[in-house]
């Protein structure tokens, strides 16, 4: 399920994601779940951020019911030093 555009990447959510949600809505611990999904968000925004600055193209970010992915498009002659600091962008994140 879309949710919506952040400049050019498409920011969306697994169908999966909003019947856990539900799910969790049942069980009075909806407010805790939306912590950790927001965690989750986070650490896959930064992979995003910083990859942008670096040059690439962030097509896609997914939110799925356990965690996150971000579809990334390297720019011709990217490094592999840039592909580690995207990497340790969104573990940064969740540690700090």
């Amino acid at each position: 399920m879309r949710l919506f555009r952040l400049g050019d990447t498409q920011i969306a959510c697994n169908d999966w994601f909003i019947i856990l949600l539900g799910i969790y809505l049942l069980l009075g611990v909806l407010p805790q779940a939306l912590v950790l999904f927001l965690s989750v968000f986070l650490h896959e925004i930064c992979h995003v951020l910083v990859a942008r600055r670096l040059g690439w193209k962030a097509l896609h970010l997914e939110l799925f019911p356990f965690g996150g992915v971000a579809l990334l498009q390297p720019y011709p002659g990217f490094t592999y030093s840039q592909e580690a600091l995207i990497a340790l962008a969104g573990l940064l994140s969740s540690f700090f």
